[in-house]
């Protein structure tokens, strides 16, 4: 089971379920795997812009 997610920017976001073979009826494991795909116009800047600070230099959460 796969779930994607975009932004209006052309970011996407892919989180997708992955049960094991090992995994029994008694216990149910899992795997959550997590992608971040940049927008192509981020990618050619090389890096990510750092995240705005406030005043007293407290990053916004």
């Amino acid at each position: 089971m796969a779930f994607r997610w975009s932004s209006p920017e052309g970011d996407v976001l892919i989180i997708e379920f992955q049960t094991p073979d090992h995994s029994s009826r008694a216990e149910k494991m899992f795997y959550v795997n997590v992608a971040l795909v940049l927008a192509p116009r981020r990618r050619r800047r090389g890096r990510v812009p750092a995240p705005r600070r406030r005043r007293g230099g407290a990053a916004r959460r």
